[in-house]
């Protein structure tokens, strides 16, 4: 009940006296080239007035960490199964984990309860000393453009399939902790924690790929609601990008804003008319 999607609905909703149904497609980790391939999975086999994008955080987290030409699209950690031949070819013990964790990962995106038990688990402090931390990659002006380059054009892909199929298709560039003015001492607590030290350097990464994404031509609804938390006084996120029940309020609000117009021509175009009740836009 309180995802933005959920709160998108229940906005919509109370302002446009219209019955609006938000269907919440969003997976954990997903690159826009994902949201593509569910996006164009979805719209086959249902009818939708309006679809919507809140993204561009994890695109610019695999611009941070994967550099590789290979990973622009998928991240790698979806190339287990490589990894997992790879192993057995070498004849070393590590295809036992790599095994275990590719059981695992089948599991977690089989059953959503298996998924949740496996946040809970990731949670967990790892008393496990690691072999060697995640380095991040420095920020580099020409990989970094050339990433959001590609990420406009699954955007523009997905705008594209929605036309086909009668659908408004907006992006909304999503707020995160790096984007918010003031940080609370906990927000700050929370992002060295998550970082482990990096967060100097991952935030100028994503500075510049969310300056790269706003700067590109794009020929579909574009809007940057980065600053919609910055004035909000108490802590917004649990992490970098996670959002407190706050927080997820105050962006539905900023997102159904902008939906406003788009809910009541598509009501329009059924003959549905709002409730006596409803705010109309003032565009």
């Amino acid at each position: 009940a309180t995802t933005v999607p959920s709160l998108i609905e229940k906005e919509l909703n109370e302002r446009s006296g219209v019955s609006v149904e938000v269907h919440n497609l969003a997976v954990n980790g997903y690159m826009s080239f994902q949201e593509m391939l569910c996006l164009e999975r979805f719209l086959a086999s249902n009818r939708v007035d309006i679809a919507v994008s809140i993204g561009g955080k994890n695109d610019a987290h695999h611009a941070a960490y994967e550099r590789a030409a290979e990973f622009g699209m998928l991240p790698a950690r979806f190339h287990t199964e490589a990894e997992f031949l790879r192993s057995v070819e070498r004849g070393d013990l590590d295809v036992l984990p790599v095994a275990a964790n590719h059981l695992v990962n089948h599991l977690r995106r089989w059953s959503y309860t298996i998924d949740l038990f496996g946040k809970l688990i990731d949670r967990i402090p790892k008393s496990v000393k690691r072999k060697k931390p995640r380095e991040i990659i420095e920020p580099v002006e020409k990989n970094i453009i050339w990433r959001a380059g590609r990420i406009v054009t699954n955007h523009a892909m997905m705008d594209l399939m929605a036309r086909r199929h009668g659908t408004r298709y907006f992006l909304f560039l999503q707020p995160t902790a790096f984007t918010k003015k003031t940080l609370t001492d906990e927000e700050t607590n929370c992002i060295e924690l998550l970082n482990r030290g990096d967060g100097p350097v991952y935030a100028q990464v994503e500075k510049e790929f969310y300056e790269a994404l706003r700067t590109i031509e794009k020929q579909f609804s574009f809007y940057d609601i980065t600053d919609c938390l910055d004035n909000v006084p108490e802590p917004c996120y649990v992490d970098a990008a996670h959002y407190r029940d706050n927080a997820a309020a105050v962006i539905a609000r900023a997102a159904a804003d902008i939906l406003m117009s788009a809910v009541y021509t598509a009501a329009g175009r059924e003959g549905r008319v709002p409730g006596d009740n409803a705010l109309r836009p003032k565009d």
